[in-house]
């Protein structure tokens, strides 16, 4: 046994006394060794209730002398009213035994004292910041250093879950964010959920919780709980006033006040360009005519393409027009050679019925049916 307060080390246990704690010769040298005088060798047997012996701690005094030594603490026992202190009289040459008695530790409890309650364990109050309930059961209250604190609204920490405590009571329904150490958390049933990763909506506004807690870097689309509308999110908030595209992915979706509208068809300017959006995305496979505001574009891959100059139907049938710099040219009249073959165009449209003679760029060509012959 190891001596805590001034006793012989282990080696010297183990040499002083045989394995049923008589004194050996031994203990004669050693006490002259430590001592001119005489010395009194203190055996204390740390026992419980049941005299079952615990612990057995030894400590070597002069005889006339005392010694205030700690007692050590025992798993699951404790010293009469929580007093580890203890004084040895030196009074006996030669080996004395004495007896301690500890008794069986309780469950930490809230205990009522003096208008007040407290965390309190064999005794005494437990100095600890916690979660406790009284008797075990019911209510979960707010402990501050072994105190409750109803004025603590807040989260706490027990084991590894945060809950969420109101007025030093730990509420179970409160569901939403809350404000603590400079960071929103989500709450679900009383308790901080981890793997949360939603919209939540809190005081009028919608913000985005990522791994429990609000993450003020996103910037994407988001459902509620996965279905219906899809939002735009800037900055971890819902963001009602934002209209243009945003990316998801691989694809680029057209927004309209913070809400995706699917049913959106056709062309939206960002960031100095036009993109052609069918049913609420931008259409990258899209060549074609587009109207918009009485105007007609030609959009390639998606966009405007302004180096365009051609001839097009719309949706590849019917009249055929002509296109320059990528816009319906009402105003042109003239030949326009697509792939190998010149045509007549009038007033932009492609004019089949004519035939006869026409100058361009000072030669003139013979027209028949649209076609220069």
């Amino acid at each position: 046994m190891v001596s805590l307060h001034g006793g012989g080390s282990s080696w010297d246990n183990a040499t002083l006394f045989d394995i049923q704690g008589n004194a050996l010769q031994s203990l004669k040298f050693y006490k002259d060794t430590v001592s001119l005088g005489k010395v009194q060798t203190t055996r204390i047997n740390i026992v419980n209730k049941e005299k079952e012996v615990l612990k057995t701690e030894y400590v070597n005094v002069n005889v006339g002398d005392t010694k205030t030594i700690k007692l050590p603490k025992v798993n699951g026992y404790y010293a009469s009213k929580g007093n580890y202190n203890y004084t040895v009289k030196g009074d006996t040459d030669g080996v004395k035994t004495v007896t301690v008695t500890y008794n069986h530790s309780t469950e930490a409890n809230l205990v009522y004292v003096d208008g007040d309650w407290y965390l309190m364990q064999d005794g005494q109050v437990v100095h600890e910041t916690t979660l406790a309930q009284v008797n075990g059961t019911g209510t979960w209250y707010y402990v501050e250093d072994g105190k409750l604190n109803w004025n603590y609204t807040g989260l706490v920490k027990y084991y590894s879950t945060w809950y969420y405590v109101q007025n030093g009571v730990l509420d179970w329904n409160y569901n939403g964010l809350i404000y603590y150490n400079n960071t929103w958390y989500y709450i679900e049933n009383g308790r901080v959920n981890t793997n949360y990763n939603n919209l939540v909506k809190y005081n009028g506004n919608w913000y985005y919780v990522q791994n429990g807690k609000i993450d003020w870097s996103v910037n994407t689309l988001s459902q509620v709980n996965g279905e219906g509308t899809w939002y735009k999110v800037t900055n971890g908030q819902l963001d009602w006033n934002y209209t243009g595209l945003t990316k998801y992915f691989s694809t680029q979706y057209y927004i309209q006040n913070g809400v995706l509208n699917w049913n959106y068809n056709g062309l939206i300017y960002y960031n100095n360009t036009w993109y052609y959006i069918e049913n609420g995305r931008v259409n990258t496979n899209y060549n074609n005519l587009v109207k918009y505001n009485g105007n007609w574009y030609y959009v390639q891959n998606g966009k405007i393409d302004w180096s365009v100059n051609t001839l097009s139907q719309v949706n590849g049938e019917g009249t055929w027009y002509k296109v320059t710099n990528g816009q319906l040219d009402w105003n042109y009249t003239g030949l326009v050679k697509y792939y190998s073959t010149w045509y007549y165009i009038q007033n932009g449209i492609l004019d089949w019925n004519y035939s006869g003679s026409v100058n361009y760029n000072g030669k003139t060509y013979t027209v028949k049916n649209g076609r220069v012959l």
